[in-house]
């Protein structure tokens, strides 16, 4: 009967920008790792799996501010056949963007005002703003943005740790088709879901208070 191969030690994970960093101990006897991955909200039902030859990887496509969980465990393999050894613990990982992001553009009709959002490493900080043309969109200290003039203006967003990131504001006379946030991938026209909306709300109060939150919506625009 094969042995069954121990857990790797050591296991650890580092949560990167969309991504995850795995490192862990070399199992004698292995033939390679397999990674298991979990979503915070189902920590019971693996949602992908990925392989390793070394004790060392990084995996894409998580999304940042969401709680994930992840195993490994090394394989041996016998008459072609992959035998799993014992899995490690579960480790949590949360992946993080230490750059300032924000909508890259806004359409929004004349008259109508919306609400900027930013965030950096997973939080709302403190921002100042800025408008290359006010007479076109002005944006006041909360980041709320006004259509007053048809036309572009480039709304530059500056945060506490002086990272900038810059916002394309294009007001119309009427809607146009195809105009849309590309933020998150949330549409700037239409209803947005009921989850933003909350999470709008919530982000306004605290950016009043002066308080940093974790941005989990989308762009949520009102009427003037």
């Amino acid at each position: 009967m094969a042995q069954v191969l121990k857990a790797p030690q050591n296991f650890r994970i580092t949560g990167r920008d969309r991504a995850a960093q795995l490192t862990w101990d070399e199992v004698s006897g292995a033939a390679g790792y397999r990674m298991f991955f979990y979503d915070g909200s189902e920590p019971d039902k693996v949602f992908k799996t990925r392989y390793a030859q070394g004790c060392t990887r990084v995996i894409l496509g998580f999304t940042n501010g969401r709680e994930y969980f992840a195993e490994v465990c090394a394989y041996s393999v016998k008459d072609g056949r992959e035998m799993l050894g014992e899995r490690s613990q579960k480790v949590r990982f949360v992946p993080i963007s230490l750059k300032l992001t924000a909508q890259k553009v806004v359409c929004l009709d004349l008259g109508e005002t919306a609400q900027l959002f930013w965030e950096e490493a997973n939080r709302v900080p403190q921002a100042s703003f800025s408008s290359d043309a006010p007479e076109i969109v002005p944006v006041d200290t909360l980041g709320q943005i006004s259509g007053k003039a048809e036309g572009t203006a480039h709304i530059t967003i500056t945060s506490e740790n002086r990272q900038t990131f810059v916002t394309r504001a294009r007001p119309f006379r009427a809607p146009r088709e195809g105009c849309h946030d590309v933020y998150r991938g949330y549409h700037v026209r239409g209803q947005a879901p009921a989850a933003c909306l909350r999470a709008s709300a919530r982000l306004l109060r605290f950016v009043q208070a002066g308080q940093g939150y974790s941005l989990r919506g989308g762009l949520h625009r009102r009427s003037a």
